[in-house]
């Protein structure tokens, strides 16, 4: 961003398209409130932003774990720093009972989390969820030198299938942010 003032704002609508409601904030209360975090870095940092390309990734039962198509970014450190990586993502399901959509990050090439599940998991179904979003916020201290910061998703489920970059729709994209102070 330039210089100056800005405004930030979130907003909602309701798909016109489509049959029900959707409330913003469910009211007073306090569980469904939104929230904002907006923070500044200074400028020539090792902050880095990406968002996922390509075409849908729908992964059918038990696959392996495949990377997120432009889901990665390089940074070079030039002392042991202290680096936060923080991801969000709607994944879709679009066929079979369930799909368990287990997301993890790649440092350097090492996978962290769980073997099967990796750092965080979804589980949805066609019959009751078809859009869902997942993140996940890690930090870890980095030698100096290159690195680099990727993610992966794969389907641990037996039935069904999840995915990301839904019907390669904006709103279907996975989001990277690794942050330095």
């Amino acid at each position: 961003m330039v210089a100056g003032s800005h405004t930030i704002k979130a907003q909602v609508a309701n798909n016109a398209g489509a049959t029900g409601t959707c409330n913003a904030g469910q009211g007073n209360n306090a569980y469904a409130r939104f929230r904002m975090f907006v923070t500044s870095t200074p400028t020539g940092g090792s902050n880095v932003s990406v968002e996922s390309t390509g075409v849908a990734q729908n992964l059918g039962s038990t696959s392996a774990w495949t990377p997120v198509g432009g889901l990665s970014a390089s940074l070079t450190l030039s002392a042991p720093t202290e680096v936060q990586f923080e991801m969000a993502a709607t994944e879709e399901t679009t066929t079979g009972t369930s799909g368990v959509c287990g997301w993890r990050f790649d440092v350097d090439g090492t996978p962290l989390g769980d073997l099967n599940y990796g750092q965080t998991l979804n589980i949805g179904s066609t019959a009751t969820t078809w859009w869902t979003s997942t993140s996940m916020l890690f930090g870890e201290q980095l030698p100096a030198g290159s690195h680099t910061i990727s993610v992966d998703i794969r389907n641990g489920g037996t039935s069904g299938d999840c995915g990301t970059n839904g019907n390669a729709l904006p709103y279907g994209r996975a989001r990277l942010l690794v942050r330095t102070p």
